[in-house]
């Protein structure tokens, strides 16, 4: 979309790039002069433009769920487990959160850890739409295969050409989760100073980093076996609901 503009990338913030439009909703209203309105950053940029929300889909603008327009939709889904463990440290860095992980799991199982909750809901908001649009993929795509995903993403944006051969070693370098981390401008550098100045951040066990391990089944350093049980049951719930969507069969393996 950005025609592999990587010096902009570092010199302007991702979320001034890619407008995160709900953002505003998660603070508290003491930090509205530290971030800008997304929404109105969205407005003013020019079309074709990339947007970026964790809302389910019930919650998109009406005219989404409505089928009035029909707008690219990319939906990348993370395993339960391994989110409810990077949202107990979202909490932690930017909420205070100060419960231990056996309290939040139980929270994030009953649907009340936080915004966006619950998140078996969330997911089967969009597996269930049926919205003629919509590429899905998963997080764990794209640490398996990340050169892969951005050839189907770009084949679904309908880019001119795919990336190939210097191109795609650059980007798939620029997308890589040690460049995100390093970068100030990819990581959220500029979120840690908000909560920092609102006095709501609490010491990670990554240094105070918005971006931290980004592993494929860290959850198994922080669940006990009966409640990993419970969140695979859910998943398998479910996976059993779609199982017969041939277009969502390569995201279900994750679940």
């Amino acid at each position: 979309m950005n025609n592999l503009d990587f010096e902009t990338s570092k010199t302007v913030d991702l979320d001034l790039r890619i407008p995160f439009v709900e953002v505003r909703g998660l603070l508290e209203e003491i930090a509205y002069e530290l971030v800008p309105d997304m929404i109105d950053v969205a407005d003013k940029q020019p079309s074709p433009r990339i947007l970026k929300t964790h809302l389910p889909f019930c919650l998109l603008p009406r005219q989404i769920v409505s089928r009035e327009k029909t707008p690219k939709i990319i939906h990348v889904n993370r395993g339960s487990r391994d989110t409810c463990v990077s949202k107990y440290h979202h909490y932690r860095l930017l909420q205070g959160y100060t419960g231990n992980f056996k309290e939040w799991s139980a929270m994030f199982l009953d649907g009340f850890a936080g915004y966006y909750s619950p998140y078996w809901e969330n997911v089967r908001s969009f597996y269930q739409s049926d919205y003629p649009n919509i590429l899905y993929t998963t997080y764990e795509d794209m640490k398996r295969d990340l050169k892969g995903v951005i050839g189907r993403v770009s084949d679904f944006l309908e880019l001119p050409g795919r990336y190939s051969g210097d191109d795609m070693d650059k980007l798939a370098d620029h997308l890589s989760f040690a460049n995100m981390r390093a970068t100030a401008t990819l990581g959220k550098h500029g979120a840690i100073d908000v909560v920092k100045k609102i006095g709501v951040s609490i010491e990670t066990d990554t240094g105070n980093k918005f971006i931290r391990k980004g592993i494929v089944g860290d959850h198994a350093n922080f669940f006990e076996d009966e409640m990993s049980e419970k969140f695979v049951e859910k998943d398998k719930k479910l996976k059993a609901e779609f199982e017969n969507k041939a277009h969502l069969e390569h995201v279900l393996h994750n679940l």
